[in-house]
């Protein structure tokens, strides 16, 4: 496996998680990361529902691995997706991502 990266998507938001083990080819033990607060100022105009910002893909965040984060399993089904066991997706990546949807 050459991903170091499961990615949580929730809807339109990402979180870091990172893979601290390979149990088997379906089954992996990853932790959740420690994101900074967005590190660049977006723009907002009004619309939406309150408003809306344009430049939401400019986010930029500082990701370090959070060692005291508890780890969990996540497990490849039928389909192909990776889920914990509370049906959220993973997504294998090469590089920890953190997005949160503001226009959302």
């Amino acid at each position: 496996m050459t991903n170091n990266y499961a990615n949580r998507h929730g809807h339109t938001d990402i979180e870091p998680v990172e893979i601290v083990r390979v149990i088997s080819a379906k089954t992996l033990e990853v932790r959740e990361m420690r994101a900074s607060e967005n590190l660049v100022e977006l723009t907002f105009n009004v619309g939406g529902f309150s408003a809306h910002s344009p430049d939401q893909h400019k986010q930029a965040y500082k990701i370090v691995s959070d060692l005291d984060a508890p780890t969990y399993r996540i497990r490849r089904n039928g389909q192909g997706r990776w889920l914990d066991k509370y049906g959220r997706r993973h997504v294998l990546a090469d590089k920890p991502i953190n997005f949160f949807d503001v226009n959302f």
